[in-house]
């Protein structure tokens, strides 16, 4: 925060995080605090995690789809990267939002935390009646209180939910709902991803010092342009 970085060294040009939040870093006050040259840049370790999250997130999307929390059994998965032919053939197209609300089957937030809610209270009434939610990014991008409110008028059919609004604590409505599949903040628990944050976070430094720019920057806009309005 602004009182712990004011008493970082002049020389620090860099922090690089072993995880893939950033909202605990003050990243504006990184970007632009006076003590420094050109800032610091900080780094998170998002991409060490993608794959064992996106691992969960196929685990609930499969579970709110097929009711798998009312089973005893696992569901496993197999290999499911597609060829580049496959995905060419997906025809992906881009929605704002609002509009991607309306034709989701089940909606998957996959972006960091950075002040704002995401899903509202305004959004719940643009899905189609008996819709899917998962989410696995971050427990604040959610209203929790109006997805709870949607789920008991039916307008949500089944949520799956690894992280959580108002962490360590999990909305107790969940607790007691057959169509809500939980886990605790656990998509990224892979031994791949504690070793891929601490390497990462370790190219991350090696990358700026040596080549200038780091690998997974969050703030390089920022301290870019602090830099060359100095320079």
């Amino acid at each position: 925060d602004q009182e712990l970085i004011q008493h970082l060294s002049k020389t620090c040009r860099i922090s690089a995080s072993a995880g893939a939040r950033y909202d605990w870093a003050h990243i504006i006050t990184l970007s632009k605090t006076d003590k420094m040259a050109t800032g610091i840049t900080y780094c998170n370790g998002g991409r060490a995690s993608s794959e064992a999250v996106a691992d969960m997130a196929i685990w609930h999307i499969l579970s709110v789809f097929r009711n798998l929390i009312w089973s005893a059994e696992a569901a496993t998965v197999a290999d499911t990267k597609k060829s580049d032919e496959a995905e060419k053939a997906i025809n992906a197209m881009f929605y704002e939002i609002s509009d991607m609300l309306v034709e989701a089957d089940c909606m998957v937030p996959a972006t960091p935390f950075f002040g704002e809610k995401l899903i509202t209270a305004e959004c719940f009434p643009k899905f189609k009646k008996g819709r899917r939610f998962v989410n696995i990014a971050r427990g604040k991008l959610v209203d929790e209180n109006s997805l709870v409110d949607a789920q008991k008028r039916g307008h949500i059919f089944a949520a799956g939910l690894d992280v959580h609004e108002n962490e360590p604590y999990v909305h107790p409505e969940f607790c007691k709902m057959r169509d809500v599949s939980l886990t605790f903040h656990n998509a990224d628990g892979a031994w791949d991803t504690a070793a891929g944050f601490e390497r990462l976070a370790m190219e991350n430094i090696e990358a700026l010092l040596l080549q200038g720019r780091a690998l997974t920057p969050v703030n390089a806009h920022l301290v870019e342009a602090k830099t060359g309005s100095e320079s």
